[in-house]
């Protein structure tokens, strides 16, 4: 048997290593290496809870894969970050091998695109950083003291005129009734569903002729 010492140091050793080969992993990955600064990273949707409710009511058939959460990437001084807006922190600026390693624990797939110009994903990264520190905004209805993912990113791009905003759906589109989901979700906020306000979504956004797919994890 190894002695208690020789055993806890051997131990220590290991960890180390794991966590350079998931800081390798990250870094090695697709997504990593071939961001660049202003691009638009999408996290797969999952077919249960808020995600799948996202899912039923703004994935169509020109998705390829359906997303259920956006942010910019901003690459500055040798460092890669990702600005964005989640339920649990509001909007923040974390590291992108950090979020990665999340999206993997979660096993979902990631997706990177570019805007066609990019002087205005320079300027959008500028402004992302104005906006961060705020709080999710989980009703989904625009106000301009919390934001949801998608109307983060929509916000950072505006001056631009990128992304529109259209009419917000929490129907089905396969019933056409609002999902179920949803109606138990504003029924706890004790709100009416706010079908048709202007509002933004991650497949939308997707869809965007000005953006150019670089590479979707398969």
């Amino acid at each position: 048997m190894f002695p208690v010492k020789q055993f806890k140091k051997m131990k220590q050793i290991i960890s180390s290593i794991l966590i350079l080969l998931i800081v390798y992993s990250c870094t090695n990955s697709l997504i990593y290496r071939k961001s660049e600064n202003g691009d638009l990273i999408f996290v797969e949707a999952t077919k249960d809870n808020l995600s799948g409710a996202i899912d039923r009511a703004t994935k169509n058939d020109s998705n390829s894969l359906s997303y259920d959460h956006i942010g910019i990437i901003e690459k500055t001084n040798n460092k890669t970050y990702i600005l964005h807006s989640s339920p649990k922190n509001g909007s923040e600026k974390i590291g992108l091998n950090k979020f990665i390693r999340k999206q993997g624990r979660l096993h979902k797939k990631l997706a990177l695109y570019r805007l066609k110009d990019k002087n205005c994903s320079n300027k959008a990264v500028t402004i992302a950083n104005t906006m961060l520190n705020k709080p999710y905004n989980f009703s989904y209805i625009q106000n301009d003291n919390s934001y949801y993912c998608s109307d983060f990113v929509e916000r950072a791009f505006r001056n631009c005129n990128v992304f529109d905003l259209q009419p917000m759906n929490f129907k089905n589109l396969k019933t056409g009734e609002i999902d179920e989901y949803w109606i138990d979700y504003y029924k706890n906020l004790k709100m009416k569903v706010p079908q048709g306000l202007p509002g933004t979504n991650p497949n939308a956004m997707s869809r965007n002729k000005k953006l150019n797919v670089v590479i979707i994890e398969r």
